[in-house]
């Protein structure tokens, strides 16, 4: 974000002015600019579930008649329109991702109707927990366990003094080496399907302590953000979209881990 700002500040430097001459208020209260953003968090968190349930409901509900009526037409044109669906929010996903940032960017308009939008359409991708019938408790424990995570490294990163930037090259150093090494055991997945499903839970774990390094330093970016905030709600809501967007990552791991540790259980 601070390349968006050109340094002209006051006689007594209390503030700086970007590109579009809005004031940057330096040394402000972040505290309070946190609560609205996580505000929008929950807003976006809302959303997604609403939207997961409805079309997980309305398609596990298509497809589950389908076959008790032995109707496979029917439940294979269920099958291709959840995909058709799935394939175009993802499309649509990557193209709001970029508009909203470009958007925000910008500073002229307001990001929220993106950010209600990715939003809903991370809830269509979500929904196919709802389809596969994954249990409603499952999905409870996952969500209060990425919570504390969550809350965890994010409060280690926005309170802490030091810049954590730097981890983000431990994290690209494990994923680099994670990569390499994926690329030497690929004959693994031929001749030993065990032996490379085992690897793939070693990089599965390893991209999710990236993920957890990527939390602690948004943490740390986002304090800064709020510390230099433009008089717009926009930074606020930004920041609430960062910190959603890392809560929905975490969920997802967590999730999968929980899947695999019952499965095994069963």
């Amino acid at each position: 974000m601070s390349s968006d700002f050109q340094e002209v500040r006051g006689v007594d430097g209390s503030s700086v002015r970007d590109r579009d001459g809005r004031t940057i208020v330096e040394g402000g209260n972040p505290s309070k600019l946190l609560a609205q953003s996580y505000g929008f968090m929950a807003i976006g968190l809302i959303v997604s579930a609403a939207v997961a349930f409805l079309i997980g409901w309305v398609f596990a509900t298509w497809i589950g008649k389908a076959t008790i009526l032995d109707d496979f037409e029917s439940a294979k044109t269920a099958i291709i329109t959840y995909f058709a669906i799935m394939i175009g929010s993802f499309v649509a996903l990557l193209i709001d991702g970029f508009v909203l940032r470009f958007a925000f960017m910008r500073g002229k308009h307001s990001i929220l109707p993106h950010y209600l939008i990715y939003a809903a359409l991370m809830g269509v991708f979500l929904s196919s927990f709802v389809v596969l019938g994954v249990d409603f408790r499952l999905i409870g424990l996952a969500a209060g366990i990425s919570a504390v995570v969550f809350l965890a490294l994010f409060f280690v990163g926005f309170f802490s003094k030091r810049d954590f930037s730097f981890l983000a090259y431990f994290g690209l150093a494990l994923l680099f080496g994670a990569s390499i090494m994926s690329m030497v055991f690929i004959p693994l997945f031929i001749f030993a399907p065990g032996a490379y499903l085992q690897f793939s839970l070693i990089f599965s774990g390893i991209y999710f302590i990236v993920l957890l390094i990527a939390t602690a330093i948004d943490g740390y970016q986002i304090r800064r953000m709020l510390s230099r905030c433009a008089e717009q709600k926009n930074v606020a809501l930004y920041c609430g979209f960062v910190m959603y967007s890392d809560f929905i990552v975490i969920f997802i791991r967590v999730l999968y881990y929980l899947l695999l540790i019952t499965a095994k259980r069963k």
